[in-house]
Order: C-alpha cells, then structure tokens, then sequence
C-alpha cells in the first residue's frame, strides 16, 4: 500500500529578532504572527514561514533575526517586506551578500542580509526596524520528511509559551 503523509500540528523551531538602536539596549522584539506552510511533494516538504514582528519602541532599530533549519534542510528562499511590497531576496557569496548590505545601509534603503551563522542556524540581519511598525521576514525551504514505519512526517514543535503565540496569531 502507498505510505500515508501525515503533517503535524506544530512548529519546526521559533525564530527570534534581537534589535538595538541609538541609546537602546539590545531586546527580543515582540512577535505579531507566524505562518508555516507546508506543501508534501515526495519524501520532502516545501516549507514557507512568514514571522511578523513588532517595534513597540520610540527609536529605529537594526536587528539580528535567528532561524534554525530542520536537519537536513536546504534554505531556497528568502523575502522582507519594505513600504508594503514583499520584496524577494538573491542568495549569494558570503562577502558579496555583506559589501551589498553595507552599502544599501549606507543609502538609507531597506537591507537584509542572511548568514549561515552555525549548525543549522541561519541569522538574518534587518534595517531599518521603524518605531511603532512591524517587520515581515519569510523564509523558504525544503526538508525531508521523517520515516516512521509507513508513514512519513514533518516533525516540527510548538513555539514555547513564553512567545505569547495564541492560536490566533499562529497558523500552520
């Protein structure tokens, strides 16, 4: 018989923003939403996550989100949004990714930079994070499903509670 796909109801692994600015120490920024969307194609799952996060400060900030992949996951996507439009992202070489970023930050423009960072770990940076605003970050990704007799699984785990993520601002 063909083996049955089951997807769990839970989280792959919450991914956080520590943010600073001028005369701000460094602090977890709150988080407005996450989506998770898997699509099961094979033995793998297409994954999108979407978190939405937000400045409830006085000041702009500039910040350093942190993801960690599944084991054995292969980062294929990544997008900000920027006055409004999700703007997508282009995976490069280490040094040139980080001489693009410095030079967008230099023109006041909207930059994010994403670095392997350890692991399975990937760290994101962010500018400008605007008082009073939020900031959308989606990641994409493909994972191999898990094996578990005949079934296969995505496994992933629910954020922990101190995330403050009800159900209605957590869909999967």
């Amino acid at each position: 018989p063909e083996p049955r796909v089951q997807v769990a109801a839970a989280f792959v692994a919450p991914g956080e923003l520590t943010a600073s600015g001028e005369g701000t120490a460094k602090t977890k920024l709150a988080i407005e939403r996450v989506v998770v969307d898997a699509k099961v194609t094979g033995d793998v799952a297409e994954t999108t996550v979407e978190h939405v996060f937000r400045n409830d400060g006085d000041r702009q900030l500039e910040g350093t989100f942190r993801f960690p992949l599944p084991s054995g996951a292969i980062l294929t996507g990544l997008a900000m949004e920027i006055d409004g439009k999700l703007m997508e992202g282009e995976l490069v070489e280490r040094d040139k990714a980080r001489k693009a970023y410095e030079q967008v930050v230099d023109s006041m423009l909207d930059p994010a930079l994403l670095e392997w960072e350890n692991g399975r770990t990937f760290k994101l940076r962010v500018f400008p994070i605007l008082p009073h605003e939020n900031k959308r970050v989606v990641l994409r990704f493909v994972a191999p499903l898990h094996r578990d007799g005949g079934a296969l699984y995505f496994a992933y785990r629910e954020p922990s509670a101190d995330l403050g993520l009800g159900p209605e601002r957590m869909r999967v």
